[in-house]
């Protein structure tokens, strides 16, 4: 009669120990699935460089905008980029995903040496529509960085759709030197950053 008894008391010595062991498995697994939500995404916001004036419809950089390209690559075509400790609270590294651009010239002339620089090919969307390329930008890059080149109206409507506040309330307006590094973390609230180059 001891022995049915004692087969019962292993299994029952035993249950802790799995039950222990299965616990830690989903509590790594829930933890896994939080740090890979909790990403911090930084989007770089460009407005497009100068452009040659009085020529066509959808006029080509200018010299200068040539030449603030090329300054725009050097930044930014190095990987890692760094931001402000303000920004990137654990003073991380960018790094970079994806560059997307409106389909206008001057900002794909702009965007252009980058994506040479970093190996990227260039993503763009129609002029007027930077809202589907924050989205798909936000969802492919979690965790990661991409930059946006627009036009006036696409970095301000990037940086409203980021902030989700009132532009006048939070932005200076886009110059041509001006980079808005816009950092969405999962549950904290978005910050940014306006550097001239």
């Amino acid at each position: 009669m001891d022995a049915p008894g004692v087969a019962r008391g292993r299994r029952a010595f035993l249950a802790p120990v799995w039950l222990t062991m299965a616990g830690a498995l989903a509590v790594a697994v829930v933890g896994i699935g939080l740090l890979r939500s909790a990403a911090t995404t930084t989007i770089i916001v460009i407005r497009n460089a100068e452009q040659q004036i009085g020529t066509i419809d959808d006029p080509p950089l200018s010299s200068e905008g040539e030449r603030r390209a090329v300054r725009l690559a050097q930044l930014l075509g190095t990987r890692p980029v760094k931001t402000n400790a303000a920004v990137a609270n654990d003073f991380a590294a960018v790094q970079i995903g994806a560059v997307y651009a409106a389909e206008t010239r001057r900002a794909q002339q702009t965007a252009a040496a980058v994506t040479q620089l970093l190996g990227f090919p260039l993503i763009t969307f129609p002029p007027g529509s930077v809202s589907s390329a924050i989205d798909r930008a936000l969802q492919e890059q979690r965790g990661r960085g991409a930059v946006i080149v627009g036009d006036a109206q696409d970095v301000h409507a990037a940086l409203a759709q980021l902030i989700g506040a009132p532009l006048a309330t939070v932005v200076k307006p886009a110059g041509f030197a001006t980079i808005y590094v816009v950092t969405k973390p999962r549950f904290s609230p978005v910050a940014v950053l306006s550097l001239n180059y």
